[in-house]
C-alpha cells in the first residue's frame, strides 16, 4: 500500500506492505489455532486447557501484529533539494547534488519470488538500496516519483548555472 502526500515544499510517500504481510500473517494463524483445537478436542476433551490455548495463542498473535507495522513501513520525503527515507528506526539523507543516478531493479529470490528495488548511486560510487517490495506497480509508481524530482531540481540547477554564466 502507497500514499502519497503533496505540498507545496515537499513530497511525502508511505509504502508500507503491512496490509498484505497482516492479511497472509492473519490466515496462517488462524490455521495454526484451527488445527491446535482440533487436536485438542480429539486427544483431551476437556474444557480447561481448551480456554488457556484461546488466550495464549491470541496473547502471541496481537504481539506480533502489532509489532509488524514497525517493521514494514518505508516513509520517504521528497524535499526541493534531497531525499529523506526512513526504515525504522534508520534515517538517510541524501542530496540531490551527492546523486549520480536512480536506478529501479527487479530481482529473483528464492523464498520471497520477484522483489522489485529502487537504488541510489551516489557520486562516490557508493549504492544505497533505498527500498524494495513485491508491489512491482507501486515500487514503479514511487521510483518515478523520485526520478522526477530528482530530474526537476536538476533541470532547475543546470537552469540557474545558465543565468550565471
Amino acid at each position: 500500500m502507497k500514499t502519497v502526500t503533496k505540498r507545496e515544499d515537499f513530497t511525502y510517500i508511505v509504502y508500507d506492505e503491512e496490509l498484505f504481510r497482516k492479511h497472509h500473517t492473519i490466515l496462517n494463524f488462524h490455521l495454526l489455532l484451527l488445527f491446535l483445537i482440533t487436536l485438542y478436542i480429539l486427544l483431551f476433551k476437556t474444557a480447561e486447557i481448551y480456554n488457556y490455548l484461546w488466550i495464549i495463542f491470541y496473547v502471541l498473535f496481537i504481539i506480533s501484529y502489532r509489532l509488524e507495522p514497525y517493521l514494514s513501513k518505508i516513509k520517504i520525503i521528497l524535499y526541493e533539494d534531497k531525499i529523506e527515507i526512513k526504515k525504522g528506526k534508520k534515517t538517510r539523507l541524501f542530496l540531490y547534488s551527492e546523486i549520480k543516478e536512480i536506478k529501479y531493479n527487479k530481482k529473483w529470490v528464492n523464498r520471497e519470488g520477484e522483489i522489485s528495488f529502487i537504488k541510489i548511486i551516489k557520486n562516490d560510487g557508493k549504492i544505497y538500496e533505498a527500498m524494495k517490495g513485491k508491489f512491482e506497480k507501486e515500487i514503479i509508481e514511487i521510483f518515478t516519483t523520485i526520478k522526477n524530482s530528482y530530474e526537476e531540481w536538476r533541470i532547475k540547477n543546470v537552469e540557474s548555472s545558465n543565468k550565471e554564466n
